[in-house]
């Protein structure tokens, strides 16, 4: 890299408030969804590794279940309004909504499996839906 150069880089707030910017970039951005893992169960919440340095908050209140480390979870990427810090929920019903106007039929989608049910599997598709 050499002065001038584009580069593309995901930029955040840390816990102080500051920007952060990295090279790297996370498995789901706001908005998104991903399968990610816990990586640290603390008493206010849980870290999940989401590809950055600095790992993914889902705070107490936003796990629908009480997650445990090793564990793999459904998260939603969110932004708390007011402080702009990014966090994650595993609370996703209020987040699913009807999405087949987005699809027609032959397009190409990603999927990634989720989870198995009794009814088959749960998919994330393009990182947006479930």
């Amino acid at each position: 890299v050499s002065i001038g150069d584009e580069v593309d880089a995901f930029v955040y707030l840390d816990n102080k408030g500051h920007l952060i910017a990295s090279a790297d970039l996370p498995f789901a951005c706001v908005g998104e969804y991903a399968l990610l893992e816990v990586v640290e169960v603390q008493e206010f919440g849980a870290f999940f590794d989401w590809g950055l340095d600095k790992d993914l908050l889902v705070p107490g209140n936003e796990q629908k279940i009480k997650v445990q480390k090793g564990e793999f979870h459904i998260v939603r990427i969110c932004l708390e309004q007011g402080t702009d810090r990014v966090y994650g929920t595993t609370k996703l019903g209020k987040y699913i909504e009807d999405s087949s106007d987005d699809l027609l039929m032959n397009d190409k989608v990603s999927i990634k499996v989720a989870q198995k049910t009794e009814l088959g599997y749960r998919v994330i598709v393009n990182k947006t839906h479930i």
